[in-house]
């Protein structure tokens, strides 16, 4: 599942670089967001599995932290790589 759905969004990403029109992209968002959402219940099982439970915070809580800072710094790079290369690069 993991697999599948990283190759999945991963297309859906592509194909969302390559369209023009506004119907395209929310539709192609919309399927990052369900692919992307089907990794979550991969990672929480390989995380529960190859940690000891006296551990799991501290690796739970690395995971979390990720999504907070891909969720600052993907908008920041995205924006200047657009203002300096123009937003079809």
């Amino acid at each position: 599942l993991l697999a599948g759905a990283l190759l999945a969004t991963a297309t859906a990403n592509v194909a969302f670089g390559l369209s023009s029109s506004m119907p395209v992209f929310c539709g192609l968002w919309c399927l990052n967001g369900l692919l992307q959402g089907c990794g979550a219940p991969s990672c929480a099982k390989i995380l529960s599995s190859w940690f000891a439970s006296f551990e799991r915070g501290t690796y739970w809580s690395l995971w979390n932290l990720s999504h907070n800072i891909g969720g600052f710094a993907a908008p920041v790079m995205a924006g200047t790589c657009a203002n300096k290369l123009g937003w079809r690069f």
